[in-house]
């Protein structure tokens, strides 16, 4: 027996066909050649990557190296992920947190507050500014900036 399997547009049913939903045959001809175009562009690829995808990339790889703790080469990487788009707020937030373990309250400071400007609902960069400001000795700053 052979068994005729059905794709619903309302994906309510997956291989039971309902007489009701308007389905696509998998086995019609032109069915065959949209799946063959979508995996050939799977697997090539549909061009270049745009500056902002290859900045998550960087991004994600600098977050894999800070939890690894590599903090010079997850500047690295956060840093080539704000050149490639400079309003990524994580990015920010990444290279902030790698000079706040480096002990350079100033510049970690400058980088959360980058990051926190473009994304203000930013957790983690408010989270590190404020210790920043204990660190430094400045309880009032961080209390202020509730």
């Amino acid at each position: 027996m052979v068994r005729e399997y059905y794709l619903y547009e309302n994906m309510t049913e997956t291989f039971a066909p309902v007489p009701e939903t308007r389905a696509v045959h998998l086995s019609s001809p032109r069915t065959a050649v949209a799946w063959l175009v979508i995996v050939v562009l799977l697997a090539v690829g549909c061009g270049d990557d745009t500056p902002e995808v290859t900045a998550l990339g960087e991004y994600s790889r600098g977050l894999d190296l800070q939890q690894s703790g590599k903090l010079d080469r997850a500047d690295e990487a956060y840093r080539e992920a704000i050149h490639l788009d400079p309003n990524l707020a994580p990015a920010h937030a990444g290279r902030g947190y790698v000079y706040f373990a480096r002990r350079d309250y100033p510049q970690a400071l400058g980088y959360l507050e980058r990051a926190i400007e473009l994304d203000p609902q930013l957790a983690i960069a408010d989270h590190y500014r404020r210790r920043v400001h204990f660190t430094n000795d400045e309880p009032l700053d961080a209390l202020l900036n509730l």
